[in-house]
């Protein structure tokens, strides 16, 4: 994974953006005691197992110490299963944007490891990948 400071502040607000979105599909689906099972033990075990299992050149101790395809696989059904949940509760505009701004951290900030910060994705610089006034804050300093 890429350690630049907007690749990672987009990532965390990703994850903090699926974990919200599978907390409000339970919390609006379901009635009674199983909407705050639902609605806050999914996004707690979908954290847990998250944070639990880590790729070689994750930062800190993996307790679980998992292949980078599988983690790809995880992070892939979480985002995929995460706009399925918008188009469910008829949020199509949000899933949509959701589905981009995923696709363009991956491609673009280089999660696939096919991708470094200074030889960009495919050999295409990052900086490339945004708009020329963005391109000071993506080069390497």
């Amino acid at each position: 994974m890429n350690n630049h400071p907007l690749n990672l502040g987009l990532r965390f607000v990703l994850e903090i953006i699926l974990l919200i979105i599978f907390a409000y599909w339970g919390l609006s689906r379901f009635m009674g005691i199983s909407k705050y099972v639902i609605g806050i033990g999914l996004p707690l075990v979908i954290a847990a197992i998250w944070g639990v299992c880590r790729v070689e050149g994750d930062p800190g101790k993996a307790m679980v110490a998992i292949p980078g395809w599988l983690r790809l696989l995880y992070e892939a059904l979480l985002f995929v299963s995460a706009a399925y949940l918008l188009f469910q509760l008829q949020m199509d505009t949000w899933a949509y944007l959701f589905i981009i701004v995923s696709i363009l951290h991956y491609l673009c900030f280089g999660s696939l490891s096919a991708f470094s910060i200074t030889n960009g994705y495919m050999g295409i610089p990052v900086h490339h990948c945004f708009h020329p006034s963005l391109s000071y804050f993506l080069r390497p300093h």
